[in-house]
This record gives structure tokens, C-alpha cells and sequence, in this order.
């Protein structure tokens, strides 16, 4: 069957990321569109050539979202093992460039644009070496391509023949490119919700219900078409889950202002899943959408898998359909209790000979019997979920939920998790929706002690080695491995052994100060004193002498082969870098093993437990600033607009964007704006700045507002661009301004806009209706006083518009009773309007309250005899039709 992927030449996509890279941001996205619509254009000739013809997107599409297409395997290539196929397919052996490929994140003496970027590196390597060569395969051609290479990973059998295709068919552009697909990075300074963006309006909120590429892009293949807000889920197809958001055990009282009641679980350190069932066919999803249905643990039917087989029979005789949402956790088969993801298992993966065998905890139920219960609150779920299934130990549980109504249930109920070593607790409104792909506006928290300063133990640890970064790190050490002191008799003695490496939590600029701090003291050398680990050493090491300290905090030790101290952390990040600390005043052995409670697998690293006074600890720097601030100016709590902490967030629509509110409209108040923009994550300064996205004015007769619109430095909305914004509906995506709602405008949205509006506000893109005619009209009439219009003007535009349908009333000549917005279009379309009824109107245009008596008396007047009285609504309905309709139907009698 042809298809539009197979019209289409790999090369010309390629030679679209090119010039998506080098595109200004603002462009970046436009050029992406052009081509999409093009292809759109592309395969509607091609469906009209051969109806059988397929045209979908979906293969450009999951070669732009390589991350997000579930239906190919994985590839079993990351940048080293790449790197090294590479060298071998190419025949590089031992030479310079075989090296350079090998290194590749190695910064060089001669810096091109591929320092870091293991494609780049490729690229140019491979420009030297290869004689010109277009690519001639199509992107059907390369999908398929890919998915042998996916093939060949899961039978483990060698992929060199693939890539010796490539080599003899590829030149050097395609290459790089098709080695970022491999890799799922294309890096074209455009990201996932833009793509999906590009491709249609609602493909980034349907493919967050859906989670299925190929279905998102089939659905939206239409551009005109706009799918319903309503819950897309539906039985055996993936959709993403509800997320928590995070929150402080010092703040808990704060969750009590609004909601009277919380249901409170264990937070399960497992894989998020979802269990579908349909008339006994069986699908497992994790949190991303892929399917792990086929696995041996699994299975698709009670005939097939070792979990279905068990749980099949654990289901509700009078369940026909279900989808569970749930913790996948590994269940330890001789002690009988759950493994933690810090062991070394995947749950994902375990087979029959495994320790652990899969186990799913379920938390909450999304359908049952087919009907959707995500509109149902919480508790009225759990009581579905509790009839749902029979538990079974180490195949299907059910999680405990505990009803709580005040700040100290939850306090003891912490403390409870910590001394069992939980990962934490979740706390959910009783009375909460599900809502999929959603975290912030939930009232869904997760509490964790790793979030609380005072509830767990920092490490110091010492520098001594760095790993170069890639993408905006290359040329520079982004992750550090750092270590502890081993004391000895004598400073000679002393040695240092690796824990862990750390990159998450250094500031960029700390990260730039580090690096330049360490210029000149990195060697390739490993100091005698150091003890490194057995796999994954650093790209180069550090003297300790010539370190710093780095505070790192993590959410637990883990036993770990590849360390010489036996256990590693996990989750590490940096809190503070100890510049006051000498670098031989690290954590010791002797603290690090005081810190390990028992020689389990695990070891949490909290210190205490959660008491009530942690609840009157604010973090200590908001603390002094409030303090400061407000007794040293004594303003009024007013200036200071809503508190963001003070404000339950619903979605990301505004995220990473700053708003200032002047006022509000007499209807809606300057703090209730502030707090709307809040609830969808946006951020809200007092005085506008160079990073403000839009000034909102509500009275702009005041001077501040009348300022801030006549020095047109800022997008100034009018309240209704935000009461349309945040309508549900538009929650995908934030809109676009509409011209009428702007007081004023920077430059770029000027001109953004006017490829949107004429001068009336006419759309070029929307189809007129009456509201839209009236707002262009009403235009009109308020720009009529820039220039007269001259009798040459009006012939020259009649010669123009001679062969439009202009000229629908251009033989009546009417008389409005009620002065009459519609008397605008009438006349525009060449009627003639007559402020008294004489011997030249034709007809007069009435409404639903006339005085009868005194309109006949005035045609009686005008000596004709006969003129039409006939209801206004011809006239608005002539306008609607472009075309005059019989008269006998709207004649008043």
C-alpha cells in the first residue's frame, strides 16, 4: 500500500532539523508547522490519487518524538556503545579520529561546534572522509530500518549489518541525525509540548490522556478538528496518571483551611503502573505509556504469565472490565516483604528465577464494569476499589487508607513511615477527583523527611574527580565524584574513597566557578590517595588538596558492588557548597558507617522524628526577609499581593511566566486576579519589569495605568484576555491575545497579531458571524477620522468590488425605527438608508416593540403607495446568507 512516509525523503527531513536548529527561537516552531501542514497538503493529493492510501504523520512524528513512541523496542545503544559500532562499521580502528568518537566529550584544543555532542562528532569526522552522497531512503525507509535495529536488540543478535546499510546509504548530515534519533535527543531547541503543538493544537493535552503517539496523531490528523474536554481514558489503552505534588511536614497545617478531610496512604517505592483488564485480556502500562504486557511475569490472559494467572482469579467474579492505578513493587519470596527500587532488580524484568516476583499495590481505580470513575470523589473510589478484587499477599494488595482530620494525625502517621523506612506518605483530598496528567490543584501530596532540613542527615563530601557534560555542559565537568576520608596514622596515610557521583542541585554559575576554580589542578592521573570506584571512573581526578567540600543530601544509603565504601547514596544532590570547611574536613569512615543502622540493603537517613515545632520553623531565609522587610517599612499586607504558598494550583498553564495585576474591573478584584494566575503556576510581581510577559488592567483611567499603556513597553490585557484563558477549555495551552483585548502592545506582538487581523480586527484565519462583524464595524467607525474618503476612492474600490457580492441591498432603500447596529452592514452592502419615511423608501425595517399607529401614519404621509413594513431580522438574515431572501416571510401585518 503506498503511503505518504514513503514520498518523502529522509534528506529533506533532515535538512528541516537543520534549519529548525539554526532558526531563531520565535521561528523555530513556525517552520516546523509549514512543513507538517505541507506534508498534510502532500498526502491529501496522494488520498485523492488512491483512497486506499495511508497519510499519516505518525512516521515523521515518532522520529521527532523518539521518546514518546511506545510501539518501537529499545535500541540497546547509548553513546559509548554507539560510539564503538560506529568505529567498527567505519573501519577507524586505532586512528586519531576513532579516539575522538571514543572521547567524544572530551573538550579539544581545536573546539568545533561537536565538542560534547557524540552526533556532531560523527559528523564532522565522517564530512573529511566520505565523498558527496545524497540520501535516496525515504522515511519509511528509515522506520523500518530502525525497527530491525530495534529487532536485533531484543533477539541480541548484532546490528552491524544495519549500519552498514547506513554507511553505504547515508551521508554524513543524515548520519547525525539519525544517530540523535537512536539516541532520543534531537536537539533542535524545540521541546516535546512545542512539537506536539505544532502538529495540532490539542495533541499535547489528548497525548497527556492518551499517551498513545499514533493514536494522537490519526485523531488530529485534521487540523479543523477539536476534540471534546472530556476523559479521553479508555480500557487497555495507556493514559498518564495523577501525580503528587510535593509537600513539607512543617506545613501541614496549612492543608486543613480549605479541606475538612484527607485520606492518607503510604508513599510505595515501586514502579507506577496501571493494571488494565477487559473480558479477560490483560494489559500492564507503566507511569510513560510502555506496554510490559508481553514479559514472562506478566502476561496478557490467565493462560499466559505468571501475575495474570494469580490475579485473574483474585478479580470479582461480576468484573468485566477494570483499570487499576497502582504501585508495581517486588515482592520477596522467602522473607515475604516488599524490595525497594534501590536494590539491584528491575520489577519490570524479574522471570521466574528471580528473587522478588512482581506484585502490584493498588491505590486507586480508574473504571469499573465500564464506567469511568474519575468524576467520583475519592472516598466513593476506595469503597469501588475495596469490592474490586480479594487481596492477596505478594500478588495483589490493596493500599491502607487512613482517614484524618487534623494536622497531628498526619504528624504521627509520618512518623510511623519513618521508623518502618518508607519511602514517605501521600495525603489526598477525600473528596478529590482523578484527574490524569495532572499534579500542581489536586490536593495530592507526597511528604518525604528528604525535604525537611532538620529531619535528615547532610554529607560532606570531597571533590576528586569530574565527568565531562554533553548538550549545554559540553566542554565543561557537570557531575563530580566525591568522597570521604579514611584517616591514617599520618597525613601521608590518608585515604579517600569514592561514595557517589553528584551533578543535580550546583547552580549553573557555581558549576562555571567550580570548573574555573579547577582549571589547572585536573589530571588523568588518579592520585595514590584516592580509592575510586571499580566501574564508571571519572573522566579525570582532583588532588584532594586542591578540592572543596560539597554538602550533598540524599534519601538513603544503598549497598552498592562498584564503591569501595560498600554502600552508595541514593538520589544525591548538592545542598551547599562548604567553601568555610578545609578539604581534609570531610565526613570520615567512621561517620559514614555510624550512619548505616543496620546491614540491610537500605538505610534511610533520617535523624528524628517530626515534632509540632517544626511546624513554627519557615525556611529561615523567607523567614528573615518577611521579618526585615516588613518591620523596617511597615507597609500594609495589601502591597504585597497574594502569597503563591497561600494558593492550591490547578494546572501549568502560566508556568514560567511573570504577570503584574494594576487592578481589578468593580467585578473582579486586583487580589482575585492575582490569585487565578497563581492557581495555573504563574508568577505575580507588584511592578513590571523587563521580564514580565503581560500587565493586566482592569480600570485603566488611573495613572499608573494610563503610564504603563502610553509607554507601550508591555503586552497591557484587558481582564477579559484572562476570564478567557483560564476557561477549562483552554488549559491545553495558553492562548493567543485577541487585538481587542489588548490596551497595548510590544512591537513583536504588534506584528505577530497583524498576520492574525487586518486593521478591523478581521480574522484572516476564522469565518466572520454577526458578533465578530459588529466588533470589525464598530472599528471602523473609530478609525473613520484618519482620512476622508474621496469620490475617486469610493469608484476605485466599486470597480474592485464589482464582482463581489457586495451589492445585496443596492435597490432598497430602508428606514430603521430603532436606531439599529445592523444599518452599518446594510449600508455597506449598497443599501440606502432614509432617517424619514418619503416618496423614496421602499421599506421600513421594524423591531419587537413598534408603535403600529404612528408608522402607518407616516407612509400615509409620504403620499407612495406602497412601501414594505417588514421585521428587522430579514436584513440580519440577508447578512448571514451573503444573499437576498424572499420578503413574504418577514412582512409584519
Amino acid at each position: 500500500m503506498v503511503s505518504l512516509a514513503s514520498k518523502i525523503k529522509f534528506n529533506e527531513f533532515c535538512n528541516l532539523l537543520e534549519e529548525i536548529l539554526s532558526a531563531s527561537p520565535k521561528n523555530k516552531v513556525k517552520i516546523l508547522t509549514d512543513f507538517l501542514n505541507k506534508c498534510r497538503e502532500v498526502g491529501k493529493e496522494l488520498k485523492d490519487e488512491n483512497p486506499d492510501a495511508d497519510i499519516s504523520l505518525f512516521p515523521i512524528m515518532r522520529l521527532l518524538l523518539s521518546t514518546k513512541d511506545h510501539e518501537r523496542g529499545p535500541y540497546g545503544l547509548k553513546e559509548k556503545s554507539l560510539g564503538i559500532l560506529y568505529v567498527r562499521v567505519f573501519c577507524l580502528g586505532n586512528s586519531d579520529d576513532a579516539k575522538q568518537i571514543i572521547n567524544y566529550r572530551e573538550p579539544t584544543e581545536q573546539k568545533t561546534p561537536s565538542s560534547g555532542d557524540l552526533a556532531g562528532k560523527i559528523y564532522w569526522i565522517l564530512k573529511r572522509r566520505q565523498t558527496k552522497n545524497i540520501c535516496k531512503l525515504s522515511i519509511e525507509q528509515i522506520n523500518s530500518l530502525l525497527d530491525k535495529i530495534a529487532e536485533k536488540n531484543r533477539q541480541n543478535k548484532s546490528k552491524d549489518p544495519e549500519f552498514i546499510r547506513i554507511a553505504q546509504q547515508c551521508s554524513a548530515l543524515e548520519i547525525k541525525w539519525l544517530t540523535r534519533i537512536i539516541l532520543k535527543s534531537i536537539r533542535i531547541g524545540v521541546g516535546e509540548k512545542q512539537i506536539l503543538n505544532a502538529y495540532h493544537p490539542d495533541a499535547e493535552s489528548l497525548f497527556g490522556e492518551q499517551s498513545n503517539l499514533r493514536e494522537v496523531c490519526d485523531t488530529l490528523h485534521n487540523l479543523k478538528y477539536r476534540p471534546k474536554k472530556t476523559c479521553n481514558i479508555c480500557v487497555l489503552s495507556p493514559f498518564k496518571p495523577m501525580l503528587l505534588e510535593r509537600f513539607y511536614i512543617e506545613r501541614i497545617s496549612e492543608l486543613f483551611t480549605t479541606t475538612p478531610s484527607y485520606i492518607i496512604q503510604t508513599k510505595f517505592d515501586g514502579e507506577r503502573s496501571q493494571l488494565h483488564m477487559s473480558n479477560g485480556k490483560f494489559k500492564y502500562y507503566t507511569r510513560h505509556g510502555y506496554d510490559i504486557t508481553n514479559h514472562p511475569s506478566f502476561g496478557d490472559s490467565p493462560l499466559s504469565g505468571n501475575l495474570t494467572s494469580k490475579i485473574s482469579s483474585l478479580l470479582n467474579p461480576e468484573c468485566r472490565s477494570i483499570i487499576l492505578d497502582g504501585e508495581l513493587m517486588g515482592w520477596h519470596k522467602e522473607k515475604l516483604c516488599f524490595g525497594s527500587k534501590g536494590m539491584n532488580f528491575d520489577v519490570k524484568k524479574l522471570t521466574s528465577k528471580s528473587v522478588h516476583q512482581p506484585c502490584l499495590m493498588a491505590f486507586d481505580i480508574i473504571l469499573y464494569n465500564d464506567k469511568l470513575l474519575v468524576d467520583l470523589p475519592l472516598k466513593e473510589r476506595l469503597k469501588v476499589l475495596e469490592s474490586a478484587f480479594t487481596p492477596q499477599d505478594g500478588v495483589l494488595m490493596r493500599s491502607n487508607n487512613t482517614l484524618v482530620t487534623s494536622s497531628d494525625q498526619i504528624r504521627e502517621i509520618f512518623n510511623q513511615s519513618l521508623d518502618n523506612y518508607d519511602e514517605g506518605i501521600v495525603v489526598k483530598d477525600s473528596l478529590g477527583i482523578y484527574k490524569p496528567n495532572s499534579r500542581e490543584g489536586n490536593k495530592c501530596f507526597k511528604i518525604k523527611a528528604e525535604y525537611s532540613d532538620n529531619l535528615v542527615e547532610d554529607i560532606d563530601l570531597l571533590i576528586v574527580g569530574g565527568y565531562y557534560g554533553q548538550g549545554k555542559y559540553s566542554g565543561m565537568y557537570n557531575s563530580f565524584l566525591v568522597a570521604l576520608v579514611v584517616p591514617g596514622p599520618s597525613e601521608e596515610t590518608r585515604k579517600f574513597q569514592s561514595v557517589v557521583g553528584v551533578s543535580s542541585g550546583i547552580p549553573r554559575d557555581k558549576l562555571r566557578e567550580l570548573n574555573a576554580k579547577f582549571a589547572e589542578s585536573w589530571t588523568k592521573e588518579r592520585p595514590s590517595c584516592v580509592v575510586g570506584p571499580s566501574k564508571d571512573p571519572p573522566d579525570s581526578w582532583l588532588p584532594p588538596e586542591k578540592s572543596i567540600v560539597l554538602q550533598i543530601r540524599a534519601s538513603e544509603l544503598i549497598k552498592c558492588k562498584t564503591q569501595p565504601t560498600r554502600y552508595t547514596l541514593r538520589f544525591p544532590r548538592v545542598k551547599k557548597v562548604r567553601e568555610d570547611k578545609p578539604w581534609y574536613d570531610a565526613c570520615t569512615i567512621t561517620e559514614f558507617n555510624n550512619l548505616i543502622k543496620h546491614r540491610g540493603v537500605v538505610n534511610k537517613l533520617t535523624k528524628r522524628h517530626a515534632t509540632e515545632e517544626d511546624e513554627k520553623c519557615l525556611p529561615a531565609k523567607r523567614r528573615d526577609t518577611e521579618a526585615k522587610f516588613i518591620k523596617s517599612v511597615k507597609m500594609d499586607e495589601k502591597h504585597f499581593g497574594v502569597r503563591a504558598a497561600d494558593v492550591q494550583r490547578k494546572t501549568r498553564l502560566m508556568e514560567g511566566k511573570e504577570f503584574c495585576v494594576i487592578n481589578g474591573d468593580g467585578k473582579v478584584g486586583k487580589e482575585d486576579l492575582e490569585r487565578i494566575l497563581l492557581e495555573h503556576s504563574a508568577k505575580v510581581v507588584q511592578n513590571p519589569g523587563r521580564n514580565t510577559f503581560c500587565v493586566l488592567i482592569g480600570d485603566e483611567k488611573i495613572l499608573k495605568a494610563r503610564n504603563l499603556i502610553e509607554c507601550a513597553k508591555y503586552d497591557v490585557a484587558k481582564i477579559s484576555w484572562i476570564a478567557r484563558a483560564t476557561k477549562e477549555e483552554n488549559w491545553g495551552r495558553l492562548v493567543e491575545f485577541f487585538p481587542w483585548e489588548m490596551l497595548a502592545m510590544r512591537k513583536e506582538t504588534r506584528d505577530r497579531l497583524e498576520v492574525m487581523f487586518d486593521e478591523y480586527w478581521d480574522g484572516f484565519f476564522v469565518d466572520v458571524d454577526l458578533e465578530s462583524l459588529k466588533r470589525s464595524l464598530e472599528r471602523a467607525e473609530d478609525l473613520e477620522d484618519c482620512r476622508e474618503f474621496e469620490e475617486e476612492d469610493y469608484r476605485e474600490l466599486e470597480e474592485e468590488c464589482r464582482d463581489l457580492e457586495v451589492r445585496v441591498f443596492e435597490n432598497v432603500v430602508g428606514h430603521f425605527v430603532e436606531d439599529d447596529w445592523l444599518k452599518k452592514p446594510f449600508v455597506f452592502l449598497r443599501g440606502k438608508i432614509c432617517e424619514e419615511i418619503d416618496g423614496n423608501t421602499t421599506h421600513v425595517f421594524v423591531g419587537g416593540n413598534w408603535d403600529r399607529e404612528s408608522v402607518y401614519r407616516k407612509i400615509n404621509q409620504s403620499g407612495k403607495n406602497f412601501i414594505k413594513v417588514m421585521d428587522k431580522k430579514w436584513v440580519r438574515e440577508c447578512l448571514d446568507r451573503g444573499r437576498l431572501l424572499p420578503e413574504n416571510d418577514y412582512i409584519v401585518q
